[in-house]
């Protein structure tokens, strides 16, 4: 028995790998230059994003899902964090990591549709996106888990969040507002951003 992993994410061409039981990356074989803002890279110590499996002969069988890593831009220059995305066979796992002195105070992150993008005329909405999370300190890392049965095989991933600059006292001496590199929309009259995804399958082969 051989596993198929599919790694699909728009507007990236991934080629197909037939594996066994040796744990194999997913490579893309070539990237646009719409995105080459957005880092590619396996994360697993963080995500556990490996996906094992013995079938009835007892032989191993084994998935290494991508974790794909965006850069978070403080009013669109300085970077302040990154936001990690990858999935398991159930799950998605949106994960935001902050850069040194850096943390974050609050997050609003959309994914699904984009023509659901709740919106404010041309403007994105942030105070209605679906996933919110705000906290009384900065936190440096914090991880959303979404589970795959309620989104389409692909779609969007909209991420914002409220970072803050913080001294060894932690007292804030900056605040900004941050999204993720990727596409932007030209209707709107404010800066946000959105990245293409699908998710990842790994499928059974006879």
């Amino acid at each position: 028995m051989k596993k198929t992993i599919y790694l699909l994410v728009l507007p990236i061409a991934i080629s197909t790998l037939i594996f066994s039981c040796k744990k194999t990356e997913v490579k893309p074989s070539s990237i646009s230059s719409s995105t080459l803002n957005n880092v590619l890279k396996s994360d697993k110590n963080d995500f556990g994003d490996s996906f094992s499996k013995e079938d009835n002969s007892g032989k191993c069988n084994s998935c290494n899902y991508q974790t794909i890593v965006y850069n978070l831009l403080g009013n669109q220059v300085t970077s302040v964090g990154t936001l990690n995305v990858t999935n398991d066979a159930r799950n998605l796992y949106v994960t935001y990591k902050s850069s040194t002195n850096w943390g974050f105070t609050s997050l609003s992150l959309y994914v699904g549709d984009y023509q659901n993008v709740p919106l404010n005329g041309f403007n994105p909405n942030v105070t209605l996106f679906p996933f919110q999370k705000v906290f009384a300190t900065p936190r440096s890392v914090y991880k959303f888990t979404i589970q795959l049965s309620q989104l389409p095989s692909c779609y969007v991933i909209s991420a914002n969040a409220t970072f803050v600059k913080v001294d060894s006292n932690g007292a804030i001496l900056q605040t900004l507002n941050a999204w993720t590199t990727g596409l932007s929309s030209f209707d709107s009259r404010i800066f946000w951003t959105y990245n293409n995804y699908c998710t990842q399958v790994c499928e059974l082969e006879d």
